[in-house]
């Protein structure tokens, strides 16, 4: 019962693993409180004369409280009170646990479905401000075509507008519950003339690492 070195093992009896290890120096006693969810570590001075105390765990093994108490003998947690339902009442309880038991999961269900239509809703909030944002983008894009043509030696815009197309339609496409983020790179491949060719455009999943789709715009 007296431990010199007071090492501390918590483990989990359904699985058999070790959670965590603590030490309380020169222990003498654990006491288990009635929930089964702390326990009490104490040197008594039935066994160490002096650094007498309680520690207070929880079930994983943390310590939550160190209390010195010298000349500390015993120590017992208060008994859990008696049950105010009588025994025709938790015989009933027993008796319809099963109905309880799908009670609370309809309502815990509920509770996961309302989440997730907040979550959507606030999805679609933002969905709705970065269309606003692009639209903004796009028509400010459109405004500099033709300068932007002419910097670039290009004769007319008719490869910019089939890819604008292609985006906008693949978007529509893609938005789904499994593609949670739509990430466009664009790659442009230039022929010998130093004009563009091709440009391929990669729709990546919401991992960021993965994409789902990728497609090519060819100039003519």
């Amino acid at each position: 019962k007296f431990s010199a070195d007071g090492i501390l093992e918590f483990i989990s009896a359904n699985e058999g693993q070790i959670l965590a290890k603590g030490e309380h120096p020169t222990v003498s006693d654990i006491q288990w409180d009635p929930t089964g969810r702390y326990i009490a570590t104490t040197v008594s001075s039935f066994y160490q004369k002096n650094d007498n105390a309680i520690w207070f765990w929880n079930c994983v093994g943390r310590c939550l409280y160190k209390m010195n108490l010298r000349g500390i003998r015993t120590f017992i947690w208060r008994p859990r009170p008696p049950t105010l339902l009588s025994a025709e009442q938790l015989q009933a309880i027993k008796k319809n646990m099963a109905k309880y038991n799908s009670q609370l999961a309809n309502e815990d269900r509920m509770l996961a479905s309302k989440a997730s239509r907040e979550l959507l809703e606030k999805r679609q909030k933002l969905l709705t401000e970065f269309n606003i944002w692009k639209n903004a983008i796009i028509k400010l894009y459109n405004k500099d075509e033709e300068e932007r043509f002419r910097l670039r030696g290009m004769c007319d815009g008719v490869h910019s507008k089939q890819a604008i197309v292609i985006f906008l339609s693949l978007e529509d496409y893609y938005l789904d519950g499994n593609v949670k983020f739509l990430i466009f790179n664009e790659v442009i491949k230039k022929n010998t003339q130093n004009r563009p060719t091709s440009i391929v455009f990669r729709i990546y999943k919401h991992d960021f690492q993965s994409h789902c789709h990728q497609f090519k715009v060819t100039y003519i």
